[in-house]
């Protein structure tokens, strides 16, 4: 009953955990507002890169709080990112040029969350290209600290929720291992089927804090659930701040076409996301003077 209980809990906080850290936005490539009283009585802005006082071909700017991010964009295609709303104004930044179009370089489109796409990301991943099918819902989020409590617990709440289950995990394993890769694991057996092989239990993985942690310091996990060796349904969880103020999280399959490379490299592939995200951001952005400084 004792690995059925830790099942139980496992698979309830994973539950809530995905819920709350891993729901991306999906708008069609425009900038989507409110819904007005009626519907004659504001037009929808459609993004035009080419009417951008500085074009840029091709690209969408969306910010993150200060993070400022250049997104390709086509008319055509599904661009994931969740804009503030009027009821989020008391977020929004001045921006360089309120003039130009919300979306171009002097007026970049404010978010909440931003995803990123995992071929892009591996691109230049050498041998992790060949495992990039195994991740999915990169996913970054403006954290807002501005109404936090001074000396209160400013870790994200995303992060928290990972970090509380690998603790639950690893105080209830079946089994607790040391792995070459630079991991430690916490298994959980579960009862059904009873017979299951080991690569289909459910999993914590938790990062040795000598060799490697979060930009932030704090512990790198990775939380599995139960069968995904054996079943295409589920994955691994991972979210921590990537930067200050700004979150990450994404899905990992442990195991592709049967191998354990993605789990075995997790180390490598989050070292090639954080690179990516670095890169990606566009450097020494010049916002104006903010009148209220909330980061």
């Amino acid at each position: 009953m004792k690995n059925a209980g830790a099942l139980l809990a496992w698979s309830s906080l994973a539950v809530f955990a995905a819920i709350v850290v891993l729901v991306p936005f999906v708008h069609p490539p425009q900038l989507l507002r409110p819904e007005p009283t009626r519907a004659a009585d504001r037009p929808e802005e459609v993004y035009d890169p080419e009417r951008c006082k500085k074009v840029v071909h091709d690209q969408i700017f969306i910010s993150l709080g200060r993070y400022v991010f250049p997104m390709a964009y086509a008319k055509q295609q599904m661009v994931v990112y969740d804009p503030l709303a009027e009821r989020d104004g008391n977020l929004a930044l001045k921006v360089p040029d309120p003039t130009d179009q919300k979306g171009c370089f002097g007026n970049p489109l404010q978010s909440l969350s931003h995803a990123f796409f995992t071929p892009r990301i591996l691109a230049r991943g050498g041998q992790l290209a060949s495992i990039g099918r195994a991740i999915a819902l990169i996913t970054l989020y403006r954290l807002d600290r501005g109404k936090a409590e001074p000396g209160a617990d400013r870790i994200w709440m995303g992060e928290t929720l990972q970090r509380d289950l690998a603790a639950s995990a690893c105080n209830r394993a079946t089994l607790h291992e040391e792995l070459p890769n630079g991991m430690s694991a916490c298994r959980i057996k579960p009862i059904n089927p009873p017979n299951a092989r080991q690569e289909d239990w459910a999993a914590t993985y938790k990062a040795r804090p000598d060799l490697y942690a979060t930009p932030m310091g704090r512990p790198f996990v990775v939380n599995c659930g139960p069968l995904l060796y054996s079943s295409s349904i589920g994955q691994c969880d991972v979210a921590y701040e990537v930067k200050p103020n700004l979150g990450l999280s994404y899905r990992l399959l442990p195991y592709l076409n049967k191998s354990s490379e993605p789990i075995d490299h997790v180390i490598d592939i989050d070292k090639s996301i954080r690179a990516a995200i670095t890169e990606s951001i566009v450097a020494d952005y010049l916002w104006p003077d903010q009148s209220i400084d909330r980061h």
